[in-house]
């Protein structure tokens, strides 16, 4: 017996394949250890979540099917027979033509019928992303409203240039005593080409800002950005500091104002954690111990906190619970470390 071939996309779902009403279980096997502790808490608090959502992902289905079959191809028709009657004019440029003719009308055709998907989507992660997250402790918060400003962020001084920035999606918590945000920027620069404006998108990404156990004397930077870290030590006037590690060394570079500070900050352990993060993130990652806090700004175009579960499936919310546990432990790791430099340690070797 042959078995059904479900839409597992949104072209097989425009060409009529059956939606996928079969019922599933999370099993959270990517979770290992933890996965025992989380289910009970998923069965209680998250899972009635998915079965109310659930009842709108078939509908959500449908009519984005509708939506699609109805309209674009109508609008593209349309685009075509108006492309026709206009009259032949050279001065307008082939490229504006189409921008004008079929590109608009087809861009906001398609979100338009997709927008019952993409509702669903969001609605689902605010309800479902909240309380996943409240499994590490009652503090800990998704989109907090009183959240510090990018002016708070601009003291560490790592950003790109830019004029203008939005804050997008926000955790935070506290673990071992220690309070951590991590917090989605979107940077722009405005330009100006032959008398025209324009904004280009300089940073896209998360800042990592991690309260540490004691104040430093000094200011230790680390980056693998060579011109953003020159332009920081024209500013700073701090010196190299050389480490003993030469894979992290051919990786990053590091000033400070206090070398014996950096050293002890940048022990075999963080050192390690962060050529980990460059693995997971790529090799731009900068950070930066200053006062009582230390600050990891990582690029990135990918969407941390969005809550994006596979709607053609039933709905488990699994995949961005398992995603949302990985960046948890990655700063529960850092902040280990930093628990683990005691100021007792640095006192000694600074002594």
């Amino acid at each position: 017996m042959q078995t059904a071939q479900y839409a597992t996309n949104l072209w097989q779902l425009i060409l009529g394949y059956p939606i996928d009403q079969r019922l599933q279980q999370a099993q959270f096997y990517a979770l290992a250890e933890r996965a025992p502790n989380f289910r009970n808490y998923y069965q209680q608090h998250i899972e009635p979540i998915c079965q109310q959502y659930e009842q709108h992902r078939i509908p959500a289905l449908e009519q984005t099917r509708q939506r699609f079959r109805y309209w674009m191809l109508p609008t593209l028709l349309a685009c075509i027979f108006i492309h026709i009657l206009l009259p032949s004019m050279e001065t307008v440029s082939r490229w504006a033509l189409v921008t004008v003719l079929y590109v608009v009308p087809l861009f906001f055709c398609f979100f338009y019928c997709r927008n019952p998907l993409t509702q669903l989507q969001c609605t689902l992660g605010d309800a479902a992303y909240p309380v996943a997250l409240r499994y590490f402790g009652e503090d800990y918060y998704y989109n907090l409203m009183q959240r510090p400003a990018l002016s708070y962020y601009e003291q560490y001084q790592l950003f790109p240039k830019f004029h203008h920035g939005t804050l997008n999606e926000s955790i935070s918590g506290t673990y071992q005593g220690l309070r951590f945000t991590v917090q989605e920027f979107e940077l722009k620069r405005e330009r100006s080409n032959n008398g025209k404006s324009s904004s280009e998108i300089v940073f896209t990404g998360i800042g990592i800002d991690i309260q540490c156990p004691k104040p430093f004397q000094g200011t230790t930077l680390v980056q693998t950005d060579k011109g953003t870290i020159s332009r920081f030590f024209e500013r700073q006037k701090m010196a190299r500091v050389r480490l003993e590690d030469p894979k992290f060394e051919r990786t990053f570079e590091v000033y400070g104002s206090d070398q014996i500070e950096a050293r002890y900050l940048l022990s075999t352990a963080m050192m390690e954690r962060l050529l980990h993060l460059t693995t997971i993130y790529g090799d731009k990652i900068q950070a930066c111990f200053e006062q009582n806090r230390l600050f990891i700004l990582i690029p990135s175009k990918h969407d941390y906190f969005c809550g994006l579960d596979n709607l053609y499936q039933a709905i488990t919310f699994e995949q961005p619970i398992v995603q949302m546990f990985n960046e948890i432990i990655e700063i529960h790791q850092l902040i280990d470390i930093l628990k683990l430099q005691s100021p007792s340690g640095y006192d000694k070797q600074n002594a």
